[in-house]
């Protein structure tokens, strides 16, 4: 099971969920969404949650800071992050959290999409995830 999580709810995010979703749909994985860290955090501490792949899109370090706060609902999930560029979040708290790829808002979604389609193909093949 896969959860895609950005706070906004603007033409880049809507972007970037139609283009993960269209990705996994083409899988045996299913996808669920947050746009609320509340929601993410009861989603995550929910008994029996089978997430196994996160997409967390974050748009400053308020938000980083919110999730770093919440970095043990992750230690069991492969994490991507999806970063604003510049200056306007610390790298070493991005890494903080142990994702397994960090890309950037403007170098669009090709990385990512390659980087989620080779995870996605790796837990189908290791049985880790299904219908």
């Amino acid at each position: 099971m896969m959860l895609f999580f950005a706070s906004a709810n603007n033409c880049l995010t809507r972007k970037m969920e139609a283009r993960i979703r269209s990705l996994v749909s083409g899988s045996s994985h299913r996808f669920e969404t947050c746009h609320c860290f509340d929601n993410l955090r009861r989603r995550l501490q929910r008994p029996g949650s089978r997430f196994s792949l996160a997409v967390l899109m974050v748009r400053n370090q308020e938000e980083l800071d919110r999730l770093y706060g919440m970095r043990r609902l992750f230690c069991d999930l492969r994490l991507l992050l999806i970063l604003p560029g510049g200056r306007q979040v610390a790298a070493s708290t991005a890494h903080g959290l142990r994702p397994r790829f960090v890309t950037y808002f403007e170098c669009g979604t090709e990385a990512l999409t390659a980087v989620l389609g080779n995870m996605l193909a790796q837990l189908g093949q290791d049985g880790t995830e299904g219908p």
